[in-house]
């Protein structure tokens, strides 16, 4: 018996309903709104993939040396606080860069708000003077979350305002035959990581130019090495 033209219809429209039922299940959900998580925290977020949104707050008011080498904020003094939403509302996450004196009330504040402490150390060696990194974990309702890490940062010495676009840094021609000075007193394994390794680049070429990484101390005027004297 062959079948009518009516169920062969009627096989085809329920075929595509499940199609398109499929497709709703696994489309991205849409982006949520973390205005209120922004309005606490006091600034704008970047977007992150998840639908994650992540503040920084580099310590541009601190003057950090490690073994005489001053640190610029972006290598190793930035405070941060990422959020998630979850079920019963947002994982929020982060690490503190705090000075000695900021610890205890920084850490009474978070404590009071709900939001965890789940590390305090060092992340520098030789550093002068003293930073902790104190790592945080809250869970619960977003806005309250982002209060408490606001009010917990405002406490330090933080700039809380939106940091400004650093400018470019300026660009370098590196030739194998320099050798910069660079000082003994330097322990050997933070002097060879200390700049990006560049050869064979010619002065007459804009092309081929390389950056001072971190603004190393030691670079001339063309450069520097990649290996400590």
């Amino acid at each position: 018996m062959r079948p009518r033209l009516s169920d062969l219809s009627l096989l085809l429209a329920l075929v595509l309903v499940a199609i398109g039922v499929a497709d709703a299940q696994t489309a991205a959900p849409p982006a949520s709104d973390w205005t209120a998580v922004e309005q606490a925290m006091g600034r704008k977020g970047a977007s992150n993939p998840g639908d994650v949104i992540k503040f920084s707050f580099p310590r541009t008011d601190m003057s950090v040396t490690v073994a005489g080498v001053q640190l610029k904020p972006a290598l190793a003094l930035g405070s941060w606080v990422a959020f998630e939403h979850a079920s019963d509302g947002a994982i929020a996450m982060g690490d503190l860069v705090l000075a000695e004196g900021e610890i205890a009330p920084v850490m009474r504040k978070l404590q009071q708000g709900g939001v965890e402490q789940t590390a305090l150390h060092n992340h520098l060696l030789m550093e002068s003077p003293r930073v902790m990194y104190m790592h945080i974990h809250g869970r619960g309702d977003a806005q309250k979350l982002a209060t408490t890490i606001h009010d917990a940062i405002a406490l330090t010495k933080t700039p809380l305002s939106a940091p400004v676009p650093a400018a470019p840094s300026p660009t370098i021609c590196v030739t194998s035959g320099l050798t910069p000075a660079m000082p003994r007193s330097v322990p050997r394994p933070l002097r060879r990581a200390s700049c990006i390794p560049w050869r064979g680049c010619r002065k007459d070429s804009p092309r081929r130019s390389a950056r001072a990484a971190w603004g190393c101390p030691w670079a001339n005027a063309s450069g520097c090495r990649s290996r400590a004297p």
